[in-house]
């Protein structure tokens, strides 16, 4: 008897682990990269924590942004393009 839908498919849990690990690892990446550039930049131009600040929010951004499009908007358009016009 076999299960389906029950997941059963080892190979593809550990597909979508790696996928979603990914997604999570990229935000938080993109995260401190603009983080650190802020603090470079406040360093450089003596502007201490203003830039700091804002590049955490503008990574925080960009990662969502990420994460948005590739969970959200992605899937729609490839089942769009399986189904049909979807507007």
């Amino acid at each position: 008897m076999a299960e389906e839908g029950k997941g059963g498919d080892p190979e593809g849990m550990w597909s979508q682990t790696g996928r979603y690990s990914g997604f999570g690892l990229t935000w938080a990446l993109s995260v401190l990269a603009f983080l650190f550039a802020g603090m470079w930049l406040d360093r450089r131009i003596g502007t201490e924590p203003v830039l700091m600040i804002a590049g955490a929010f503008l990574g925080a951004g960009a990662g969502f942004y990420y994460l948005y499009y590739h969970l959200v908007i992605e899937p729609r358009q490839r089942s769009a393009g399986d189904g049909g016009d979807r507007k």
